[in-house]
Order: C-alpha cells, then sequence, then structure tokens
C-alpha cells in the first residue's frame, strides 16, 4: 500500500467528503495539501464603494492590510490554489457598503467592521489606477489581488449595481483595461452580469480570451435608467457581438439570460441574426422572455441548426412575461418551436434537453424527446405542472429513449400509479426529481405512503430519488417509505447519502 503511486492516492481522495479532508489537515503535508485547495480553490470579492463605508474584513493570518486597510492574498501558497474568483461591484449610491473577501467555504472565519471617513481625489497614471480615495483603492486592490492568482480559470463579474454614472468615469473604464489582461491566458470559464450600459463599459477595451471554454453573459434591466438601457440596444451590439467573434473558435459552453421588463424590454432579435458560427459548441444555454426579447426569432432558430450535429445540452427557458396568464402569450412561441424541428436531422444529437413547456397540452416537449430519443440522458421539464394523463405520455416518449437516466418532471399529482409507471417503462433511470403542489387533502402524503408501504421495486436502478412541494423537500417518513421500496436508492435529493435536515 505505501508503495502505491500517489495518482492513486489523490484518487482514493477525491472520495473523502471536504469537511472530513479539512479536519485532517495536520495529519501530514499531503493532507494540508488537499485541504488548502478545497479551502482555497473558490473566493469572491464583495465591493461597495461609498465614502464613508463600512468595511467587512476576512481576519485571516494569511492576508495582510494594503493602504487604505484593504486585504490582499501575500502568501502565493494561498493565492497558486484560487481556481474561482467572484467579483461583487456597487456604484457609490449604494445604501450598504463594504468589502468582502472570503473562500466559498468558510472555516474559522471571524469579521471585523473598519470604519473610513475621509473623502479626497482620486489620481491615475499610465501604469494602472492609483488612488487614495476609498472606491479608487477598492478597485486597486482588486488588480493587486487578480495579478497574484496564477491558477485562475474561473471568473464571474457581477457589475448589475453599478449606476451608469460610475460606468463613464475614466477610473472605472481604466479599472477594465487593466482587469482583462492579467487573466488573458488564463481563463477557461468567464460570467458576466450587468445592465445593458454597464456592458458597453465593461467590453469596451475590447478583450480577448484565446482559451475560453465557457462563456455567460446575463443582462439585467435597470429600472432607474430604463429609458438609457431602451437607447443603448445598438450599442450592446457593438460591444457583445465582437466580443462573441473573438472568442468563437473555442467555445463550447454558452449561456445567454436576459430578464424580464415591463416598461420598456430590449429586442436581443440582432444579437442571433448577427451571431457567429461556434463549431465546438456542445451547451446552449438561452433564458429569456420569448415574446419581449425575441421579435424576430429567426436568429436564433438558425444559431440551433447551424450547432446541432455538436450541440449535447441544451436548454431553452422562454417562458412568455407579461401581465397575462403564460399561455396566453404564447402565440408565437407554440409555432417557432414547432418549426424548430422541421429539419430532420436538427436537434437530433442533444443529450440533456431543459425545455419551457408550453401551455394547452404537451405535443411540443413530446416532439422534442421524441426527435432526440436515441441520444437524450437528462430530461428536465420545469415551469408547469402536468396532468396525470400528460404525464403518462411524456414517461411513454421518455420509454422510447434507451440512454435516459435523469428525468425532472412537476407533477400535480403524487401517486401509486405514478411510481409504478415509472418503474415498468424507466427501469433503467438513475435519478429522479418530482415537484408537486403542497396538498393534504384527503390525507395527502398519507394515502401515497400508505400504498407505497405495498410496493417492492426489485430491479429498478434509481440511485437517487427527490420529492418536493415546490422547492420544499418532503417529510423523512415518505423518503423513508421510498427507500424501503426501492432497494437500489443510495441518495436523497441529490447529495450522495440519504440523511436529511430533518437528522
Amino acid at each position: 500500500m505505501a508503495n502505491m503511486p500517489p495518482d492513486i492516492w489523490l484518487y482514493v481522495a477525491d472520495f473523502i467528503p471536504d469537511k472530513v479532508i479539512y479536519q485532517l489537515r495536520c495529519v501530514n503535508p499531503v493532507f494540508l495539501e488537499l485541504a488548502m485547495n478545497i479551502r482555497w480553490r473558490e473566493a469572491a470579492k464583495r465591493s461597495k464603494e461609498n465614502l464613508g463605508s463600512t468595511l467587512v474584513r476576512l481576519n485571516s493570518s494569511y492576508f495582510t492590510d494594503f493602504e487604505p486597510k484593504f486585504l490582499i492574498p501575500r502568501d502565493p501558497f494561498i493565492a497558486k490554489r484560487v481556481r474561482a474568483l467572484t467579483i461583487h461591484l456597487t456604484s457609490p449610491d449604494s445604501s450598504e457598503n463594504g468589502l468582502i473577501l472570503a473562500p466559498s467555504t468558510q472555516h474559522n472565519l471571524k469579521y471585523t467592521k473598519h470604519e473610513i471617513s475621509k473623502k479626497q481625489t482620486t489620481l491615475y497614471t499610465k501604469s494602472g489606477l492609483r488612488s487614495s480615495d476609498t472606491s479608487g483603492s477598492i478597485l486597486n486592490s482588486i488588480l493587486h489581488t487578480c495579478s497574484g492568482l496564477t491558477n485562475l480559470r474561473k471568473f464571474t463579474l457581477d457589475f448589475s449595481n453599478v449606476s451608469p454614472a460610475s460606468c463613464s468615469q475614466v477610473g472605472v473604464g481604466l479599472f477594465y483595461r487593466s482587469l482583462w489582461p492579467l487573466f488573458r491566458k488564463k481563463l477557461r470559464q468567464l460570467f458576466l452580469k450587468g445592465t445593458m450600459q454597464s456592458y458597453y463599459a465593461v467590453l469596451g477595451s475590447r478583450p480577448a480570451f484565446p482559451y475560453l471554454k465557457e462563456l455567460g453573459v446575463d443582462l439585467i434591466t435597470n429600472p432607474k435608467c430604463v429609458e438609457a438601457e431602451y437607447t443603448k440596444g445598438a450599442s450592446l451590439m457593438d460591444t457583445l457581438l465582437p466580443f462573441l467573434n473573438r472568442v468563437n473558435s473555442r467555445l463550447e459552453v454558452l449561456r445567454l439570460r436576459s430578464q424580464p421588463c415591463h416598461s420598456k424590454p430590449i429586442d436581443l432579435s440582432q444579437l442571433f441574426v448577427q451571431m457567429p458560427s461556434f463549431p465546438s459548441l456542445r451547451t446552449l444555454d438561452i433564458r429569456m422572455p420569448f415574446n419581449q426579447s425575441l421579435h424576430d426569432p429567426s436568429g436564433l432558430k438558425d444559431l440551433l441548426h447551424r450547432n446541432s450535429q455538436t450541440l449535447e445540452d441544451l436548454c431553452l427557458r422562454l417562458n412568455p412575461a407579461g401581465f397575462s396568464l403564460p399561455w396566453a402569450l404564447e402565440d408565437q412561441l407554440v409555432p417557432w418551436l414547432s418549426d424548430c424541428l422541421t429539419d430532420p436531422q436538427a436537434l437530433s444529437c442533444i443529450r440533456v434537453l431543459d425545455i419551457y413547456p408550453t401551455g394547452g397540452n404537451c405535443d411540443i416537449v413530446l416532439g422534442y424527446i421524441k426527435r432526440a430519443s436515441k441520444s437524450l440522458r437528462e430530461i428536465i421539464i420545469r415551469d408547469r405542472y402536468f396532468e396525470p394523463d400528460e404525464v403518462e405520455l411524456i414517461i411513454d416518449a421518455a420509454s422510447d429513449c434507451p440512454n435516459l437516466i435523469s428525468l425532472h418532471l412537476n407533477i400535480w399529482e403524487l401517486n401509486i400509479n405514478l411510481t409504478d409507471q415509472l418503474f415498468m417503462k424507466l427501469p433503467r433511470l438513475a435519478s429522479l426529481r418530482l415537484s408537486t403542489v403542497d396538498s393534504f387533502i384527503d390525507g395527502y402524503p398519507r394515502v401515497f405512503v400508505e400504498s407505497l408501504k405495498q410496493r417492492y421495486y426489485v430491479g429498478w436502478k434509481l440511485k437517487d430519488i427527490s420529492i418536493c412541494y415546490g422547492e420544499r423537500e418532503v417529510d423523512s417518513r415518505t423518503m423513508r417509505t421510498l427507500a424501503g421500496s426501492i432497494p437500489s436508492l443510495r441518495s436523497f435529493f441529490g447529495r450522495g447519502h440519504m440523511r436529511g435536515e430533518y437528522e
């Protein structure tokens, strides 16, 4: 055993829970190395830039104060382990203020507060941002922090709370221009979240990431400047579209999200019409209100068809937005979804399908399942609760998918007939998530639990099951009864074990 190669020991360590590895950090240098990697692989930095603000600091021996009292990782032993970093930027007009730098898993952390009450003038140099005021020093500290993260692979920048006035400031633009070169050859995953106008400032320096594999773009509407956002739609095309042209060759995952707006929504049709080809695209995640963001959806359809041969993971959450009931806003969505399947080869290689189920009937859902039946491994259908007869149709369609191992459905009624159908028609299913309504009429869920005790589903390969009332997990009695009736179960709610918060 002692002569086993280190790679094998590291592989064995992957099966040890993170919490246990951290508890063993003092055993030997190997466990210390593993524990430090776990603790520092992800960090978050929150900047709230009001003068006279309260700064929240991480109290750790691995950090030192930087003028004026900002925290910078000083030890490469720590900095080299950070693989993911999240930065939240907030304008000076924010109500709460502070700076937080913290790992994703918190162990024995103590927070202290410091007051900064002096307002001074920001100074700029050609080499970077140099400032003695609060906001400038925060940005400067972020740049110093990022320069030491030599192994960073995933970066998230949330600038959704940055006001348009702040975006136009010279210091903010200089900050972005100084930030991107630090990550140019490192990043594999980049996630951006902000308002339309803010993207113009963030991407205005034309950053390039030659090895980027995953890109997430989240467009937020700022209700305080709706008019400005509305007029900046064209400007977004001038920044985001060229950026996509610079990273499209290697991109494997693309996520685009746009929040609903009840005032003056921005039409993103031209973004899809002019969008470049993605020869390596495997995952496409589109989440936006169809009736607001896609007045001309032909560009999105073309994107789907052009990438059909490589697409494996497809999410089309095109939920209509408005004051009417959702199905009253689907007049254009339903025929468009059907039209996307007119090409017999389109979307036939999908392995993971997450689609908005239109109202009225489930024909659209059934069509997409049947199109990719030979390759589908996971089906996710949310946003609408299905009647028992609709659930039966979906299960029948899923039974024709020989590789299906995961199913997520919203259902009106949880009864023993449903579990019987799932057992008989989907015996190879390994993961099941069911969301139902929170109702206790006629003893519910007592009737289901009592009926379940009379079943024993031998041969079912189900390993993990989740049953929720909306987002709330069902009671322990129901879950334990399921475990008694399904001998293959090893996990509840995707946790890898059968313990719950109720224990």
